[in-house]
């Protein structure tokens, strides 16, 4: 496979796994976007290999001469099975929407960022007109806050011990409701977790190595409102 700048692929045909990634996120894609596909076909793809996963940005059809891009994570080197998720969405682009990729962005998850960003991107021309667009926000960025994944509970399971060493807490509900992700040399996931009756938010840091990875706790911030936003915290 021909590697471009930083790590990740040409631009591809899709195929059949490539395909297998966009159906396994189009729930994740539909709440995103309110929308519901009947046309939704993978048309191109790029990939960026990591040590314990993959960085995908898919171009999708869906209808007419509407086509949308995708960043999606598949973890590997794990026993438990975790799904792609879903770390962006740009909406309404066309076949032929131009590719960009800053130097200084292309180990970065891509999140979401609209025309009428205002962040000064410092964007270099890679690759071709029928390349896929990135979703570049600045390097190092925190993502929106999206509901919960089974990958993020999953996530939240393996740090609950930590938490309950941290808090002297023995908790019998701890369910991930909300999170935020930051790709960094690893990434670092902010929790909303509902421990009943009350809620508290999580700094977490997922390593990843030659074995796989771990999940390492950076903080919790205890009786959290339901409501009570997101912010990156450590303690």
């Amino acid at each position: 496979m021909a590697m471009g700048m930083g790590g990740w692929s040409e631009t591809m045909d899709a195929t059949e796994e490539t395909q297998k990634i966009c159906d396994q996120v189009k729930d994740q894609v539909e709440k995103q976007t309110g929308e519901n596909y009947g046309v939704y076909t993978a048309v191109k793809y790029r990939n960026l290999h990591l040590i314990g996963g993959e960085h995908y940005l898919i171009k999708v059809h869906v209808g007419g001469e509407d086509y949308a891009h995708l960043m999606v994570v598949q973890v590997t080197g794990t026993q438990f099975p975790t799904p792609p998720s879903l770390r962006g969405v740009e909406q309404h682009k066309t076949k032929e929407a131009p590719s960009y990729l800053s130097p200084t962005d292309h180990t970065t998850c891509f999140n979401k960022y609209t025309s009428s960003d205002s962040y000064s991107r410092r964007l270099t021309p890679l690759l071709t007109s029928t390349d896929l667009v990135t979703m570049a926000n600045k390097p190092g960025g925190w993502s929106d806050t999206m509901d919960t994944t089974e990958e993020i509970q999953w996530i939240c399971d393996q740090a609950k011990d930590q938490v309950e060493a941290f808090t002297g807490e023995n908790y019998v509900v701890f369910t991930a409701i909300k999170y935020r992700s930051q790709v960094v040399a690893g990434e670092n996931f902010l929790l909303k977790v509902d421990v009943g009756e009350d809620y508290h938010h999580l700094n977490v840091h997922r390593v990843y190595s030659c074995d796989g990875h771990r999940i390492v706790l950076r903080g919790v911030e205890q009786h959290r409102t339901k409501d009570y936003p997101l912010v990156p915290f450590t303690n």
